[in-house]
């Protein structure tokens, strides 16, 4: 017998009862599975993330409607959709398999107000990903890898153009190599307003754009701390005209920790951010280039706080030019060149660090740094009235003075009236113009380093 009552299916048990004078019938009522998976296009809400988004239709709203926890890789391959919840408590999407957490294969997807975790043990995954696709927004959510195996992904774009990941708390925590952000051959896309961290067991990367170019990093909070190997806060990686602004980084590992490298690169601006570096054990630089050209530096700070972590470490690079910034190595240089490809002359304007902290590592070293300084100036002017305007005081001629001449010479010209700027002032009897302050920036070259 089969049986439904307000969602619910009844289940029984059917028996062949030939001398009973009254049945009594038994119903066990199975609540249905809720349905909080909604489509605000459609109104049809399903139980699970995956069957809505298989029902939806391109640039569908998909909202969860309740804060549970979902076990499901999904695959999101519809264009134009949106996921998003409306809870107070962000619901989870939780993957434990070999498969990305979310895994997008459409254009102009939207994924947002959701916690998304994946926890498996496999190598080389993201929680979230997406390969080949333009206009992708991951924002507002939590994400975290933390299960086993290595290369752990918060965000993974490949050949990804023209995204936004914007405002996410991004988590990464495997055994190794773990990133918050990677971009590999991905362009025209925006990482701004995240809190990342990235650690586990050896080497971990905040944000790293690896063959990218016209990519905007800005406003970032970014912490780094691998127990071994390498951590970076950010890793511009073989990435062209590129702009890296406004963000803060601290890298605290006990493996060799890098504030922002830029290995190769060229034509990048990076400007705004604070940097610090905290190795307990190995070098430290806060700001590395190496074999990168056109780049410019501006309003940076840059802090190290241990011996061979340098502020500023240029190898082989040329043409690079930093303003206005701070840099404070206690340590160990402030400034370290290396390299000996001739012609890699960079500019040092306006920054403020220990001009007795410069070293280069041999003699061999023609990595060159032109240092300049601009200074404020404040200059009064008190002239009185030009010569050509005052009077001779020999009795009944009046003379005009060449200022050309060092001896007057008489004229029959009337006297010139000065200018209303030149008379006098009250019972003053010189003439005399108003105080006049001139701000000047006046440059020049105080040292060469060879």
């Amino acid at each position: 017998m089969n049986a439904s009552l307000n969602g619910y299916t009844a289940n029984s048990t059917e028996a062949n009862i030939t001398n009973s004078k009254s049945i009594t019938l038994i119903l066990q009522f199975i609540p249905l599975p809720p349905s909080n998976v909604c489509n605000l296009n459609t109104g049809i809400c399903n139980d699970t993330i995956q069957k809505a988004i298989n029902s939806a239709g391109i640039y569908d709203v998909l909202v969860i409607v309740n804060s549970t926890v979902y076990n499901e890789s999904l695959i999101v391959n519809k264009t134009g959709l949106t996921l998003t919840a409306n809870t107070s408590n962000k619901p989870m999407v939780l993957s434990n398999i070999s498969l990305p957490t979310i895994n997008i294969t459409a254009d102009n997807v939207t994924i947002r107000n959701l916690t998304i975790v994946y926890n498996g043990s496999s190598s080389n995954f993201g929680a979230v990903t997406a390969s080949g696709r333009i206009n992708i927004t991951i924002a507002n959510n939590t994400i975290n890898n933390t299960g086993g195996g290595s290369n752990g992904y918060g965000v993974f774009f490949n050949t990804t153009n023209y995204s936004t990941v914007e405002n996410n708390s991004i988590n990464t925590l495997r055994s190794a190599s773990n990133y918050g952000v990677y971009f590999l051959r991905s362009s025209n896309n925006i990482v701004r307003s995240n809190n990342i961290s990235a650690g586990g067991s050896t080497g971990s990367i905040g944000i790293d754009t690896d063959t990218s170019v016209y990519n905007l990093i800005d406003s970032n909070v970014i912490f780094t701390s691998a127990n071994a190997n390498a951590n970076y806060g950010i890793y511009v990686d073989t990435t062209n005209s590129s702009t890296v602004s406004n963000n803060i980084i601290l890298t605290s590992g006990t493996g060799n920790d890098y504030g922002i490298l830029i290995s190769p690169g060229f034509s990048n601006y990076i400007y705004g951010n604070n940097i610090t570096t905290r190795s307990t054990s190995s070098a430290s630089p806060g700001i590395y280039l190496s074999s990168s050209g056109s780049n410019v530096f501006k309003n940076n700070n840059v802090s190290t706080n241990r011996i061979q972590s340098y502020g500023i470490r240029i190898h082989n690079s040329g043409n690079n030019t930093f303003y206005d910034s701070f840099i404070d190595a206690p340590l160990d240089y402030d400034v370290f060149l290396t390299g000996t490809t001739a012609g890699n002359n960079n500019f040092f304007i306006n920054v403020s660090f220990n001009k007795s902290d410069i070293n280069a590592s041999s003699a061999s070293v023609a990595t060159k740094l032109f240092i300049q300084y601009r200074f404020d100036a404040t200059v009064t002017v008190s002239r009185t009235a030009p010569r050509r305007y005052q009077a001779s005081q020999s009795s009944g001629i009046k003379r005009q003075l060449n200022p050309r001449c060092s001896t007057p010479r008489a004229t029959s010209q009337p006297l010139q009236t000065p200018p209303a700027r030149y008379q006098r002032k009250s019972s003053r009897n010189s003439w005399s113009t108003e105080l006049t302050s001139l701000k000047s920036q006046v440059s020049y070259t105080s040292r060469t380093i060879q």
